[in-house]
């Protein structure tokens, strides 16, 4: 997810190697979003029909084989097929994700997935310089088979870690209906939230580093951004680790999605590289989060054994999100010279999604029993103060 997160910062490239238009090679982070989000349904599918670690494989061999397939493109177009890397994420990060909740209660599920997903600041980290590094040393195309090669050794990794789901987990789950989630107010008004924010923040991770360029700082500046942001990223997850301990999931997403507007509106308003800096520090501490909260969110409204299901119809319209907003801030750019007034736009959906999950949050602290009685796993164990119960 880490490539996702910075793959802003190989547009420069695409731009420089192929000579397309903005709003023709910003199509390529467009296809790679929406591939992302989904994903969720062939994940789905796939989890239930071969199983969780099967698709862990399935995405991890989709998302290297496409990368490498592109790795000896001479067209652009060719590129537009990173759809199916963004599916191949998304079925390894269900696979992976979903999996947590299953196991744990829902306070330490949060903590964890929190931990879990620092991996992607790690990897906005690494790749936005392995960008920077190889792609003068071993050109555009070198640098794809080498970053291919890198993700297809953890891949192996991480399918070999996976464990299996409690029986009982998937016994209940089979009979879940997913039309069930279409009665709950709260988890449609969140999925309305995501798709506004997704929007926002897609655009953001896309243009990021053509915006910079366009303002005239050199790779240096790119690179250092996206190093800032990954940073950041890092540490606002570790956070979100500990005020799990006493906060809601739903507040705090609600609360970093406040952080996320305000973060985009410096970047949109910013021309020199200090407040840029500033802008994208603030963006990975309050956005960073945002992908590790997805799921406690999920599992706050719908429970642990809809979570697929769930998943699956929230990325569907995070998906169509995604598609239009890269594409969205490069036509606007073609026509205004820089990516000020998509920036600004994504700063408005933003704010609008904080204020729905606001309202979201204040819904579901109104149930009866939220947050007051002891967290529970999907096998029906409570977890009160002092240890774990479970029914005989």
């Amino acid at each position: 997810i880490g490539l996702w997160y910075s793959i802003g910062m190989w547009v420069p490239s695409l731009l420089d190697e192929f000579g397309g238009s903005h709003v023709e090679t910003q199509v390529v982070p467009s296809m790679l979003s929406a591939g992302y989000f989904f994903g969720g349904i062939a994940a789905r599918k796939v989890i239930r029909v071969l199983g969780f670690r099967a698709a862990y494989i399935f995405g991890g061999t989709l998302a290297v084989g496409t990368i490498l397939a592109c790795s000896f493109a001479h067209h652009l177009f060719v590129f537009y097929s990173f759809i199916f890397v963004g599916i191949g994420f998304q079925s390894a990060w269900m696979a992976a994700g979903a999996l947590i909740p299953l196991h744990l209660p829902k306070r330490k599920s949060t903590q964890l997935i929190a931990i879990a997903v620092t991996g992607s600041g790690f990897g906005s980290l690494v790749f936005s310089n392995t960008a920077q590094v190889a792609i003068p040393l071993l050109g555009l195309r070198g640098a794809l088979r080498l970053v291919a090669a890198v993700l297809a050794t953890l891949y192996a990794l991480g399918a070999m870690a996976l464990s299996p789901p409690p029986v009982e987990t998937l016994q209940e789950s089979g009979e879940r209906k997913t039309s069930s989630l279409l009665g709950n107010v709260g988890f449609c008004l969140h999925c309305l939230a995501l798709a506004l924010s997704t929007f926002g923040w897609i655009m953001v991770l896309a243009a990021l580093g053509t915006h910079a360029s366009l303002l005239g700082h050199g790779p240096d500046i790119v690179a250092r951004l996206y190093s800032v942001f990954g940073v950041a990223g890092i540490i606002g997850r570790f956070l979100t680790a500990l005020l799990a301990r006493w906060q809601d999931p739903l507040v705090l997403y609600a609360a970093c999605l406040f952080g996320v507007s305000a973060s985009i509106t410096v970047l949109g308003t910013s021309e020199a590289a200090a407040p840029m800096l500033v802008g994208t520090a603030v963006l990975g501490l309050m956005g960073g989060p945002i992908v590790g909260l997805v799921i406690p969110t999920l599992h706050e409204l719908v429970g642990a054994e809809q979570l697929p299901e769930a998943l699956a119809a929230l990325t569907f319209l995070q998906g169509t999100a995604a598609l239009l907003a890269p594409a969205v801030g490069g036509w606007l750019a073609d026509a205004a010279g820089n990516y000020t007034e998509g920036l600004l736009l994504s700063a408005s959906l933003c704010l609008v999604s904080a204020c729905v999950d606001s309202r979201v949050a204040m819904r579901a602290r109104r149930r009866p029993n939220h947050s007051g009685g002891p967290a529970t796993t999907s096998a029906g164990c409570e977890e009160p103060e002092g240890g774990r119960v479970c029914d005989a």
